[in-house]
């Protein structure tokens, strides 16, 4: 028992190993050309050319940022949204206060400043979430691959070490 949980510990370790190596390559990544790296380390601040350092330095910190930023920008659409978007009100005096066919209820901006507000809210809302999508999907995608890959190279060892075992008998 104690050598399968040294093993599965081993195995942690190699994983995050691996994980902390393909991360600290993203941080170093640049968007300049090759030819050109020189001079724009020379002259341009990390963060105009490595896009991933920015968001991957000290534990990622600024895509927790990201992600609470998106997380209160939420809160506030919802805060928004429901203090300014109120029902439309009906002029029949049949006492149905804007009550559609379907049973739904119409609702409209108290003004043309609201609305504006809250879809640039919505899409700055959208943008820091699909840009923490995307951060992820650049560390986990290669990580899984490299994984799978690893996996295949197993499976092939031990297929060719059956296959020279038959063969040996």
């Amino acid at each position: 028992v104690p050598d399968i949980k040294a093993k599965a510990f081993i195995q942690l370790c190699m994983e995050a190993h691996s994980e902390s190596k393909h991360i600290r390559r993203l941080s170093r990544f640049s968007v300049v050309p090759t030819g050109c790296l020189k001079l724009a380390r020379r002259h341009l601040p990390d963060s105009a050319h490595r896009p991933f350092q920015i968001f991957l330095a000290n534990d990622a910190r600024m895509m927790q940022r990201l992600l609470n930023a998106a997380l209160l920008l939420g809160v506030a659409i919802a805060l928004h949204v429901s203090t300014f978007l109120v029902p439309k009100e009906s002029l029949s005096d049949a006492g149905e206060e804007g009550s559609a066919p379907g049973g739904s209820q119409e609702t409209v901006w108290t003004s043309s400043l609201t609305e504006r507000v809250a879809f640039s809210m919505g899409g700055v809302y959208f943008a820091c979430t699909g840009l923490w999508v995307a951060l992820t999907i650049c560390i986990r995608v290669p990580l899984n691959m490299e994984a799978q890959h690893d996996a295949d190279i197993s499976v092939t060892k031990r297929t060719s070490t059956g296959v020279l075992l038959l063969l040996q008998d």
